[in-house]
Order: C-alpha cells, then structure tokens, then sequence
C-alpha cells in the first residue's frame, strides 16, 4: 500500500504527447501568421523581404512553443492559490496580445491588396473631386471669353459707325476717335486669344489627368500607381495656376488726345462690365488643390480600412482563437495535477 501511494505523490507537471502535438500544431499557425504578415511590411523583390520574415518567424515560433511548454509545465505545479491565478492571468494576457498580433498579420495577408486598393481609390475620388472644381473654372471662364467677345463686337461697330457718320466726334472718316476704338477692338482680340488659349491649356491638362485617372484604376503594381498619382497631382496643381481672371481684370484702354498735348484717357466706361464679369467668375473659382498620395502596405491599409475586407479580420481572429485552446488546456491541466494531489491526500487519509 505504501509503495501505491508513493507513487501516486510523483507531482504530474509533464504535460502529455497530445498536448504537445496542439502546442506544435499552434507554432506552426503562428509562425505562417508572422511570416505572411512580415512580408507584406517589407518592401517587395528586397532581400529583407525574404530573410526577415522567415528568421522572426522562426524566432518567434521557438519562443512561443518554449514559453508555452513552461507555463503548463509549471503553473499547474503550484500550491499557492495566489501564483496559480497570477499564472492563469499571464497565460490570459499573452493569449490576448498573440491573438491582437497574429489576428493582425493573418487579416493583412488575406485582405491586405484589397484594403491597398480601397486606399488608392479613396485618392482617385480625390483627384476626381479636384478635376470637377477645375473644369468648373474653366466653364465659368468661358463666360469672360463670350463677354471679350461681344463687347469686341460692340465697339468694332461704333468703330464703323464713328468712320462712317462720325457720330462721336463729328468727323467722318479714321480720325483719332475711329483709331481709339479700333485699337481698343484689336486689344479685346488680343484679350480673347490669351482666354482661348487659356482655356484650351486647361481643357488639355484636365484631359491629361482624366487619363490619368483611368490608369491609375487599372494600375496592376503599387509602384505604377505611386508614379500616375505623381503625375496627377502634379497636373492638378498646373490647373490652379492656368486662369485669365487677372488678364480680364487689368484690361483697359488708354489713349493720348494730340490736340490736348499728353492727356491720358481711360475708357473704363466701355470696360466696366468686363471687370465685373471677371471679377463675379474670380469670387466662384474653387481652388484646385494637388493631393499627395501616402503609399501603403496591405498590413497598414487594413488597419485604417477594415470595412475593406472585414472576412480577413474573421479569418484572422478566427484562427487566433487557437491560442485560447492553449490557454484552456494550461487549465484542463491545472485541474488535472489538483485533481491528482487531492486523490493523493484522500488515499494517506485513509491509510
């Protein structure tokens, strides 16, 4: 009967096969975990991108199998009520950071390219936005360049009609009245092919950048996409800068009366509702702003777009969830070892 008991008394802290084989089979998930998710990190076709996911793979993997095989090994060993709930609450702890982690890299590595891909059109909507408020100006320009137009019209006929029955300054003929308005008509038409000219700059531009748009939607590589996005923002910053606004504005005619020696006249009553006209589409204009495009990796974008693949965090946790089994089979065998000592107690009891 002694001999019975004595053996009963060994303290069982080694954990079976079976559970080493759970423990090994959850290593081996870790360390796929930590190698897809590293990876994604690291920029792609280096050396890093190879070496470094694999060696912390390995590293972590032999730290979390040792760490792991310790604590059931231990934890369970304790008589103190006080250290087996301080174990218990460690185990817990490290479970929850492994799953954060883990979870992390799985999602990034199942849902990483679609999350990048929510990132690069959140910044195709952008420039798209900045496109429509520069085709807005120059639609709003187009009016300056009609008013040009008609008020060049207007005075090519009094220019005609002064020539013709000089009905400003009584004389027929091209007198210095008939050359004011002639040369104020040829500078409108000077102001209107600087208009024109601006405003087919601008329609080019915006058509530059609409390609631009279209493929950096069909972009297949990150690298393509970072250069198009250059490019865009660079157009959309040349847009801002393209306006006539100012040419409008600062239009006037001046002319030098011979007869009265060196008399400046300014004919801003001809010129006034050109200003004004300028002046309303100045105070509508939208600033095009030129947005910089931030590159991303998969394991960043998923954090900051997780609605863009919400079944690779499920994936992600879901398989994280292992840890919580190590966690539960510390406990099945804490139980299991007090179980044991509780038997042995009965049984010197009752010898």
């Amino acid at each position: 009967m002694n001999e019975h008991v004595s053996v009963l008394a060994e303290p069982k802290n080694q954990p079976s096969s079976w559970f080493r084989v759970i423990l090994a089979l959850v290593v081996v998930a870790e360390a796929v975990a930590v190698f897809f998710g590293l990876r994604d990190l690291m920029e792609p076709g280096t050396v890093a991108a190879g070496a470094i996911p694999i060696v912390t793979a390995i590293v972590v993997a032999g730290a979390f199998y040792i760490m792991w095989d310790h604590m059931c090994r231990t934890i369970p060993a304790f008589r103190s009520p006080g250290r087996r709930v301080a174990g218990i609450a460690l185990g817990s702890i490290l479970m929850l950071v492994t799953i954060a982690a883990s979870s992390w890299f799985i999602a990034a590595a199942i849902g990483g390219n679609a999350a990048t891909r929510v990132h690069e059109d959140a910044f195709v909507t952008q420039v798209q936005t900045e496109l429509e408020k520069a085709q807005a100006n120059t639609k709003a320009e187009k009016a300056i360049y009609t008013k040009v137009l008609e008020i060049e019209a207007a005075w090519r006929g009094e220019t005609k009609r002064e020539a013709r029955f000089g009905t400003q300054s009584g004389k027929q003929g091209d007198g210095p009245v008939t050359m004011l308005y002639a040369n104020a008509a040829d500078s409108l038409v000077k102001l209107a092919k600087v208009l024109d000219a601006k405003n087919s700059e601008s329609e080019t531009v915006q058509k530059k950048t609409l390609d631009l748009i279209k493929d950096m939607k069909q972009a297949r590589t990150q690298q393509e996409f970072v250069q198009k996005a250059t490019d865009a923002s660079s157009l959309l910053a040349r847009l801002d800068g393209i306006t006539g606004v100012q040419e409008a504005q600062n239009f006037g005619v001046v002319a030098i009366d011979t007869k009265l020696g060196d008399l400046k006249v300014q004919v801003d009553a001809l010129t006034d509702e050109l200003r004004r006209t300028a002046k309303g589409v100045e105070e509508k204009r939208k600033k095009v702003e030129a947005p910089f495009y931030a590159p991303t990796t998969g394991a960043v974008a998923i954090i900051e777009y997780p609605s863009a693949s919400p079944g690779a965090w499920i994936v992600g946790v879901a398989i994280d969830v292992v840890p919580f089994l190590v966690l539960l089979l510390l406990v099945l065998c804490h139980a299991e070892a007090r179980e044991h000592r509780t038997n042995v107690v009965a049984l010197q009891a009752a010898e």
